[in-house]
């Protein structure tokens, strides 16, 4: 919804500029390019925003943190302190980690050798028997042996492919339990280790903007005359987060209506 918003003034105001931009004399319309470069910017910061709301709304969903989807969808993209925001929701995101089957050691059942899973009771006849009879047991592989085994089963995206993973237990069990174990360590670091990019310093009538917001309880037409009292130009008010969509388009239409009395004589 903000985003909608957002766009629409980027788009109206872009199309403004376009529709005046031949009319404009030099000088106008360098004022122009550098306005212009200046709304590029923010849109693409904005879209930038919206990409990682909508990665982290589809993260919190796939961990069953419902709770937290609804604040990461409110936030305003288009906000100087979003990531900053956001950062602090996610960081209370829990990823559900792949519950590793145990089962117990093998034993005789009807002449068979067969395990018990120790979490549900399923029986299963014992994996990786060699001729014999003797179950194999394989001994501890070495760290960065089963580190380079499990950085196999995850993608460029980060996805693990736990199917694949599960078909190690027919190649051998203890090998299965440690790259599973690898990986779910893997996804508490990283749920631990997540950050999100500060956001670009501010400009200093936004620092003001924001340190007004924190103080005082006002509107942001109340500290659009505050700014204007300390002396910042109405046009630096206008085209800030407090300008509005009017203050925007004024300041756009002023601009359009110097160089046409300059050009007119009117």
């Amino acid at each position: 919804m903000y985003y909608y918003i957002q766009n629409k003034i980027y788009q109206y105001n872009k199309n403004l500029i376009e529709n005046v931009y031949d009319f404009a004399t030099k000088k106008e319309q360098q004022q122009l390019d550098a306005r212009q470069k200046t709304a590029d910017a923010k849109n693409k910061q904005i879209q930038t925003n919206l990409s990682l709301q909508n990665e982290w709304e589809k993260t919190a969903f796939q961990n069953q943190n419902t709770d937290l989807i609804q604040s990461i969808s409110l936030l305003d993209t288009a906000s100087p302190d979003f990531q900053q925001k956001l950062g602090d929701i996610i960081s209370q995101i829990k990823i559900k980690a792949k519950e590793v089957e145990k089962w117990g050691e093998p034993y005789n059942l009807g002449g068979d050798l067969v395990q018990k899973n120790l979490s549900t009771g399923e029986i299963r006849t014992a994996v990786n028997m060699p001729i014999g009879g003797r179950m194999k047991i394989s001994g501890d592989f070495t760290p960065e042996y089963i580190n380079t085994r499990a950085a196999q089963y995850i993608s460029e995206d980060g996805s693990i492919d736990w199917t694949a993973v599960d078909e190690l237990q027919d190649v051998d069990a203890n090998l299965w339990r440690q790259v599973s174990n690898n990986l779910n360590n893997a996804i508490q670091e990283a749920q631990q280790a997540a950050t999100i990019q500060p956001a670009p310093e501010l400009s200093p009538i936004e620092k003001e903007i924001a340190g007004l917001k924190e103080s005082e309880i006002l509107t942001n037409r109340d500290i659009a005359n505050v700014l204007k009292q300390q002396g910042y130009p109405e046009q630096e008010v206008n085209i800030s987060s407090v300008g509005g969509i009017v203050g925007k388009a004024k300041n756009i239409l002023d601009t359009a209506g110097s160089f046409f009395s300059n050009l007119f004589g009117f």
